[in-house]
């Protein structure tokens, strides 16, 4: 083996530098490749699109719109019930077990229904023309900005059935349409 010089030895330390750069450089942009496919897929993820009221009630049709709340309910739970408030917010309304529909945010709820639904029949409950709207967290309106978009909140429908009022809460997951 030839003596080392100080020639070869910088030849040596400058092509185990380049090698080392070289990799680095490819791990860094692995990272930055990884990062940009987990951006890209969590940006896209979205709920997936649903209306789920509890036991006895489903909804058998709805739509969103900034127009409006379009809800057709199925109802089978023994009696007739007559809906009297329908409520889509954001907020939540209810405190120490007691529903406050007023704090659904303004023009998110309709009080002056009274919409009779037989055991095994649906009921529209909702349309644009009734005025019921969606309201976000802070209790405002959706609007034409946020068509497009993801609306999450929950649906509340007030009824009376032989005498007793009731309220049953659901779920509203659904993209807002262009009205």
């Amino acid at each position: 083996m030839p003596p080392r010089t100080k020639k070869t030895r910088t030849l040596k330390a400058q092509v185990d530098a380049e090698f080392l750069t070289a990799h680095a450089v490819n791990i860094v942009m692995l990272f930055i490749g990884i990062g940009i496919i987990y951006w890209i897929g969590s940006a896209s993820i979205k709920a997936q699109e649903t209306c789920k009221f509890q036991t006895g009630v489903n909804c058998q049709e709805y739509a969103l719109s900034t127009q409006g709340l379009f809800l057709k309910l199925w109802y089978a739970y023994g009696k007739p019930i007559q809906v009297m408030d329908v409520a889509c917010t954001g907020i939540p309304i209810v405190k120490e077990g007691v529903v406050n529909f007023t704090r659904a945010g303004t023009g998110c709820h309709n009080s002056s229904l009274s919409i009779h639904i037989r055991n095994g029949q649906s009921g529209l409950i909702s349309i644009p023309q009734y005025g019921i709207k969606c309201c976000d967290d802070k209790g405002i309106a959706i609007s034409e900005k946020e068509a497009g978009k993801q609306y999450i909140g929950k649906l509340y429908v007030k009824y009376e059935q032989e005498g007793k009022t009731r309220v049953t809460i659901g779920d509203l997951v659904t993209t807002v349409e262009r009205g």
